[in-house]
């Protein structure tokens, strides 16, 4: 028997059953949750050469890049599902992480006022926000936003 790599023995049943992508974006999420990060890649290439447009799978791309500090590439996972759909609040807003870890404030700052534009309910922004603030030394605006995201999120972990 002829094999491939760890994720394509693991997908060929599937894909010989059905070509479902959201069975495949359902084994993402299960190896990127037990720290399988390169065989999530993987799955997420598959599923991008299958449908290029497929704004999912863009941004878990884009969330996965961003956690392994791979930054460039992170953004422009974000930008690709950002042309599917630019009302992606969680886009726009982990988009400004990957741009400040690339040092662009600016354009992070642009980044996470545009989600907070589309949702100033979603707590998580005012926390990437506060975190922008922090790496540029800005610790009075960051705590500011820091307070919004607590009086949003009171029992997020983060806000303990």
């Amino acid at each position: 028997m002829e094999t491939g790599t760890f994720a394509e023995d693991i997908l060929r049943p599937v894909n010989e059953i059905i070509d479902s992508i959201p069975d495949l974006l359902l084994n993402a999420d299960t190896y990127d949750n037990l720290g399988k990060w390169k065989e999530v890649i993987e799955i997420s290439d598959i599923i991008l050469a299958k449908d290029p447009k497929n704004l999912i799978a863009n941004q878990i791309l884009g969330i996965l890049l961003l956690q392994k500090g791979v930054f460039k590439e992170s953004v422009s996972c974000f930008d690709k599902a950002l042309k599917i759909d630019d009302k992606q609040v969680k886009v726009w807003s982990n988009r400004s992480l990957a741009l400040s870890g690339l040092k662009k404030y600016k354009e992070a700052h642009d980044s996470v006022d545009r989600a907070i534009t589309l949702d100033n309910q979603f707590a998580e922004s005012w926390y990437n926000k506060a975190t922008i603030y922090i790496k540029q030394e800005q610790l009075q605006k960051a705590i500011e936003n820091l307070d919004r995201f607590i009086q949003l999120k009171p029992e997020h972990y983060l806000a303990i």
